[in-house]
């Protein structure tokens, strides 16, 4: 993640392609387990978000 020329947060479709590849696989990973209901899959996608902001504050600093 960098900033535009207008300075407002950008990300790049590299980027992009693979937070979306990362919920895709989150999501097959959920699908194998017989308990798991929407929430779990939220959570578990709000956890990869915050990997990726994590990351994204560390490159921008």
């Amino acid at each position: 993640m960098t900033s535009a020329d207008d300075g407002r947060p950008f990300i790049s479709a590299d980027n992009v392609v693979a937070l979306l590849r990362g919920i895709a696989e989150t999501h097959r990973d959920l699908a194998n387990h017989p308990e798991c209901d929407l929430r779990n899959g939220a959570t578990a996608i709000d956890r990869v978000a915050d990997a990726i902001a994590c990351r994204a504050i560390v490159q921008t600093r």
